[in-house]
């Protein structure tokens, strides 16, 4: 068995595991829900040790060095910070670190990239497929909610309807046939009704993945402003069955869901931060279950709460807090800045925000670096690019940037970056060169 032939079938054990342990364990074997964390921790590590044993390419060595330099600085020298705390921390990076290695060995050779290609497409083609029964089930149990989030269990509903919308644009778009539009649309129809499990979990941003979707499967071309007059009708049809199935699911009214004022006011902005952040004050001391008062804070409102801290405490704006303030509390204790500003830091929290709050703008010049790396430099001279695919990923990471936190977890990292490494096209006579 070959190094690539190993990788391969761990990956493929280490993604089932990960992704089916959460409704396995909470709505059959209940039992065994401890074990949850665990499995997570290992799947992790799993991620961590392919990595290593595939970083050979410079420029993976080069960015990771600047990003654990730039991240124990902060948080060790400026911030004061314990090396646990900061390696605790750094769990919410390790997709930054040890995902690319992978994909970049896998795609250094034809062969095993194509074979690869087969295994992790059957995989997200099935995965696709197996959020059908796992969120039908949760919402006839719990109803429409945070609890319907598919194979990845309870809570994990943002993550499921964002990851539905990725894999079925990918697999999609690798199979439309762009000169019979709308005949090849219909003759691929079941990677569009994958996505009706995402209308069951009240994620409202799935009618943004869904404009991008139908939009951005027309080609880039001199016919394109033709096609989408002629698709705009068939686009407004689905969204409009896609809104009805959310209605009718959710028992929702349009005008509390669908009007500006309901985000403007609510579910974006609050109408009176003093008051927001006494209501989230008084949840902490009066509501057990903390971690579920997902909605206390808006998430634009964050943003501001966090800008007037930054005029507080000037130079944090630059660097942030360090790294580990999202981590604390099972085997490192929380900061003392975690406490002073629990009301803020619990709950939805916007990528953004958690970039923010830890590495400034720093931080965010790093991860710009890194995906701009990613989407806009040719890995081989030659290499073709799939705008619609780049671009449809690209709008993704913007919308997780003020959405939430999903780019923390090894497993959406490992599934955006394939997809944004399947967006190159490599000539053949140069796959050995790839990546360098």
């Amino acid at each position: 068995m070959t190094k690539s032939d190993i990788i391969l079938r761990v990956l493929e054990v280490a993604l089932w595991i990960r992704v089916t342990i959460g409704f396995v364990c909470q709505m059959i074997f209940v039992d065994l829900a401890p074990a949850i964390p665990i499995v997570y921790l290992a799947f992790d590590g799993v991620i961590v040790a392919l990595g290593c044993w595939t970083l050979t390419h410079r420029r993976d060595v080069i960015s990771g060095a600047i990003l654990l330099v730039v991240s124990a600085l902060v948080t060790i020298a400026y911030n004061h910070e314990s090396i646990f705390f900061y390696l605790n921390g750094m769990r919410d990076f390790l997709g930054y670190l040890f995902v690319l290695p992978v994909l970049r060995y896998l795609m250094a050779d034809e062969r095993r990239w194509e074979s690869a290609g087969k295994r992790i497409d059957r995989f997200i083609y099935l995965y696709l497929w197996l959020q059908f029964p796992c969120m039908l089930i949760q919402f006839l149990y719990y109803g429409a909610g945070d609890h319907v989030g598919g194979s990845l269990g309870d809570y994990q509903s943002g993550m499921t309807s964002t990851l539905l919308f990725l894999g079925s644009f990918y697999l999609i778009h690798k199979r439309l046939d762009r000169n019979r539009l709308l005949a090849s649309l219909w003759e691929n129809k079941q990677y569009l009704v994958m996505l009706f499990p995402a209308f069951l979990n009240e994620t409202k941003v799935s009618f943004v993945f869904l404009a991008l979707y139908l939009l951005l499967l027309l080609p880039f071309d001199r016919k394109m402003f033709i096609r989408l007059t002629l698709a705009i009708p068939v686009m407004a049809l689905l969204l409009y069955g896609a809104a009805v199935t959310y209605l009718v699911t959710t028992g929702n009214k349009a005008g509390d869901v669908f009007s500006i004022k309901y985000y403007a006011e609510s579910y974006l902005l609050a109408e009176n931060g003093d008051d927001t952040q006494k209501y989230a004050e008084w949840l902490l001391e009066n509501d057990g279950d903390r971690e579920r008062d997902s909605e206390d804070v808006p998430r634009f409102s964050k943003f501001l709460f966090l800008f007037e801290m930054h005029e507080d405490e000037p130079g944090k704006a630059l660097a942030g807090w360090g790294v580990g303030h999202f981590k604390g509390g099972t085997l490192v204790p929380n900061s003392d800045f975690y406490q002073q500003n629990e009301w803020l830091l619990i709950g939805t929290i916007p990528y953004l925000f958690h970039v923010l709050v830890q590495l400034g703008w720093l931080g965010v010049a790093l991860m710009a670096a890194f995906f701009g790396l990613m989407l806009f430099r040719r890995p081989v001279a030659g290499a073709a690019r799939d705008y619609n695919l780049q671009f449809y990923v690209l709008a993704l990471l913007l919308l997780i940037m003020v959405y939430q936190d999903f780019l923390r977890n090894v497993l959406v990292c490992f599934l955006i970056f394939y997809v944004m490494a399947r967006s190159w096209t490599l000539p053949r006579e140069e796959r050995q060169e790839v990546m360098s």
